[in-house]
Formats: C-alpha cells, sequence, structure tokens
C-alpha cells in the first residue's frame, strides 16, 4: 500500500522540478554529442570552412533524437548491445518529455511512487551523461585517427573553455 504523501511540499516539488531539469538537460548533451559525431563523422567534406562545418552542424541538430540515432545505425556499424542501449534511450527520453507529467503527476502524493519517479529520472540522467562521454571518446577517437594530435585537441578544448568562462 502507497504511504499517502500530503500535502506536497515545496521540497518535494523543488526536488522533482531539479531532478527533471537534469535529465533534460544531460539529454540535451547527449544529443549534441551525437549531432556533432554524426557531423564529423559523415556530413563533412573534407577540409571544410569553420563556417559551412558549423552551418551543416546546425542542420542536423534540427533531427529529432530518434531520427539522430537511426542515422546513426544504418550509416555506422556498431555493436548490436549499442543500438539497444540507444533504442532504450530513446524510449526513456521519450517517456520523459512525452509522457512523464501525464502518466506520473499524482506520484508525488505518493512516498513510494515518488522515490521511483526520483530513480527511473536519476537513471535517466545518468545513462544520457555516459552516452555523452561516450560518444566524446568517440569523437576523439575519430579525430586522432584524422592525424591530428592530441595536443591540439586538448589546446582547442581548453580554448572553448576559456571562451566560455569568459
Amino acid at each position: 500500500m502507497n504511504k499517502m504523501k500530503l500535502p506536497i511540499t515545496p521540497e518535494a516539488v523543488a526536488i522533482l522540478n531539479s531532478r527533471i531539469g537534469q535529465a533534460l538537460w544531460q539529454t540535451q548533451g547527449f544529443e549534441d554529442s551525437l549531432a556533432h559525431y554524426l557531423t564529423m563523422v559523415l556530413k563533412l567534406p573534407p577540409k571544410v570552412a569553420i563556417e559551412e562545418a558549423e552551418q551543416i552542424l546546425d542542420n542536423v541538430r534540427k533531427g529529432t533524437l530518434g531520427k539522430l540515432i537511426n542515422e546513426f545505425k544504418l550509416s555506422i556499424k556498431i555493436d548490436s548491445n549499442l543500438g539497444k542501449r540507444l533504442e532504450e534511450f530513446l524510449k526513456e527520453r521519450n517517456w520523459l518529455v512525452h509522457k512523464s507529467r501525464r502518466l506520473h503527476h499524482s506520484d508525488i502524493y505518493h512516498e513510494e511512487k515518488f522515490l521511483i519517479l526520483l530513480k527511473r529520472l536519476d537513471v535517466l540522467s545518468d545513462e544520457a551523461l555516459a552516452l555523452n562521454k561516450l560518444f566524446g571518446r568517440m569523437i576523439e577517437d575519430w579525430v586522432l585517427a584524422k592525424g591530428i594530435p592530441k595536443e591540439r585537441i586538448d589546446h582547442y578544448a581548453n580554448e572553448m573553455l576559456k571562451k566560455w568562462t569568459s
């Protein structure tokens, strides 16, 4: 039996909103890493100008996560486990964006259901971060395979960080 959690506390609402926000933030980070990967590996012609590359990236970013995942799976030979992982992630991301409020708006009234909802959001957030890191490594590996030295990659990353924090 679920324990009623009445009245809803401002703290519970803040916790829920924070976890939803974190899951969305991490999901968007992964989506952007996937868009970068697809742009670099599949879309960019050799010796393209920065402005043209940014335009191509902007066009890739317009695709839905489902479209990006399908393009990745169809264009690049991947391990079936990664394919399943991406499909499960997409399912959870779509739940968050399209169904979570409708299906779980009353969970905040029930302690057990509320904790399960928070856990699901945390798992989604953690998986988004893990996929983001995975695709970041894949991008770096691809760039290294093209002959660009690690020092140059690190220099560029540091320059971007300085730009973001100034």
